[in-house]
């Protein structure tokens, strides 16, 4: 019996148990299911190397298997159309964001909520596509200015939220002015027309001991009072 015989055995699952059960340098024995040894001729060095190349494929299949796990939660995480997180996603790091604070390992953060003004009008007026583009290109402004540590979110229709991490709002405050200065520039040409987006924001602090349920109410009240203020300011 040769190495190469054990190998197919092995990934065969013929086999429970490998022993090596003295004999000379390149003797070796075979120990079976029915528990009849058979002698093998092979070399320490080969013996060796059939047992990495055996660990290297293992370790192989591991990391495959990590990836396609990551791939599945990204998918389950990731909003398909602005490629931002989904509400599941979001939960998810802002779970860990109040767990972090409520231990002290972080002072907390600014949460901003945010939703599209006149966006029904976008869909009635020029189609659903041109709204979905309005979504993308929130999504891609939202992602260019968030810093590796926040999390910028679609959370259903036109309403998203970002999540400015281990910061108080004392210093997150010039960082949150120019989002919704910039937010509210952001313009698309659709069919020969431009298009303006144009967003109410608003904002909740978050720190320890507080819950997610709270805090996403205090800021989705704050964004009505924005968008609220914008109709009487028209009329």
């Amino acid at each position: 019996m040769t190495i190469n015989t054990v190998q197919n055995a092995i990934t065969a699952k013929q086999t429970t148990k490998i022993g090596i059960f003295g004999g000379s340098r390149d003797l070796f024995h075979f120990l079976k299911k029915n528990q009849n040894t058979t002698p093998i001729r092979t070399s320490t060095d080969d013996l060796l190397k059939s047992a990495y190349r055996m660990l290297e494929q293992a370790e192989h299949n591991l990391q495959e298997r990590d990836q396609r796990i990551s791939a599945l939660e990204n998918i389950v995480t990731t909003d398909e159309l602005t490629r931002l997180a989904n509400r599941r996603g979001f939960y998810a790091s802002f779970k860990g964001e109040l767990d972090r604070a409520s231990r002290g390992d972080n002072q907390g953060g600014i949460l901003i909520m945010i939703d599209l003004d006149h966006f029904k009008t976008i869909n009635d007026t020029f189609g659903h596509l041109a709204g979905d583009e309005a979504l993308k290109i929130v999504g891609a402004f939202l992602l260019s200015t968030i810093r590796d540590m926040d999390v910028a979110a679609r959370i259903g229709g036109d309403e998203f939220i970002v999540l400015f991490s281990n910061t108080s709002i004392f210093h997150a405050m010039q960082r949150i002015k120019i989002l919704g200065e910039e937010l509210n520039n952001l313009t698309f040409e659709w069919q020969g027309k431009t298009i303006k987006i144009q967003a109410s924001l608003g904002l909740k602090e978050y720190k320890q001991g507080d819950t997610i349920n709270h805090i996403i109410k205090g800021a989705d009240k704050h964004m009505y009072q924005d968008k609220e203020s914008k109709r009487i300011t028209r009329h």
